[in-house]
């Protein structure tokens, strides 16, 4: 969602926003939609919290083409999750990749 969100700049969020202690609370559908369903001014923070993630994830990994490779190793079959992990070798950390030797 927070990818979504970024991507959309459909949100108005105050710095520092949350919604939630821990995302691993919203690690299912099932949790998102339940804990989204509570009031509108918490899942406003959330997707403001989940946007705020996603913007710092793609300043650590390389923005935009971060973005792209992790998009890319799904639709190779990889999983969100392992995409995210920071020591897993895959398209976001080779696309993220110190630059070449001069």
């Amino acid at each position: 969602e927070g990818v979504a969100t970024q991507l959309g700049e459909t949100r108005r969020c105050a710095p520092g926003w949350r919604g939630v202690d821990s995302f691993d609370k919203l690690a299912t559908q099932r949790q998102w939609n339940a804990y989204m369903a509570q009031d509108k001014a918490v899942a406003n923070a959330i997707y403001c919290q989940a946007t705020a993630a996603v913007k710092a994830w793609m300043a650590a990994h390389g923005g935009a083409q971060a973005v792209v490779a992790l998009l890319d190793g799904m639709v190779a079959g990889e999983t969100f999750d392992a995409m995210l992990q920071p020591k897993k070798a895959g398209p976001v950390m080779r696309a993220t990749a110190s630059a070449p030797a001069q």
